[in-house]
């Protein structure tokens, strides 16, 4: 008489069938705090050069750059993973958005408006720059807001949201900030406003 097999399916314990869908989000990885940490390590690489000691600032600064690329291939790695990034829409006015399309079609071989946005989350998030307080539109221009879809990693959305919004950077900074608000504000950075005509 044959063998009729009676044990469960191998993979799950209660004899199902495992579900459909993405695999669990692993832990991300503290990429963006590295790139965060590259200034102050910049600094005290700086510290040695100037005390004399050459011989350990060439190993620092060697051990400063490939943590520095490193941590780049981990973000741009952690991007292919579909459940990190996510898309996300900036409320900005019509003439805007359609600068923003223009000027990024202009500009070939640049970079990508996701690029752009999650330049800007790392630079603030290091403290190398901070957005303007962002200006609320006059009483009564009723300025229709579009929507201007990004996809960008959701955990350096998060951070950013969080930083900005955080009791004692507001306290610093004079002002909240939201991750939308920032990352409208790196778009002005590097396309400017739109030209108005009279």
């Amino acid at each position: 008489m044959p063998n009729t097999p009676t044990g469960r399916p191998p993979g799950r314990s209660d004899g199902r069938r495992p579900p459909k869908g993405r695999a669990p989000l692993p832990a991300a990885p503290k990429y963006d705090k590295v790139l965060a940490d590259l200034p102050t390590a910049r600094k005290a690489l700086a510290v040695l050069r100037d005390a004399g000691r050459s011989d350990l600032a060439v190993v620092v600064g060697r051990t400063i750059d490939f943590a520095q690329e490193a941590a780049e291939r981990g973000v741009n790695k952690r991007r292919t993973d579909s459940q990190i990034v996510q898309g996300k829409t900036l409320r900005v006015v019509e003439a805007f958005r359609t600068h923003v399309h223009e000027q990024a079609r202009l500009d070939e071989g640049g970079k990508a408006l996701w690029e752009t946005v999650e330049d800007g989350f790392r630079d603030f998030l290091a403290g190398r720059w901070t957005p303007d307080k962002p200006q609320r539109a006059p009483r009564g221009s009723n300025l229709e807001k579009k929507g201007l879809s990004v996809r960008v990693d959701g955990d350096l959305w998060d951070a950013v949201n969080t930083k900005g919004k955080d009791p004692a950077e507001v306290a610093a900074r004079g002002y909240s900030l939201t991750a939308e608000q920032i990352g409208i504000a790196t778009l002005y950075r590097r396309f400017g406003a739109p030209s108005t005509t009279a």
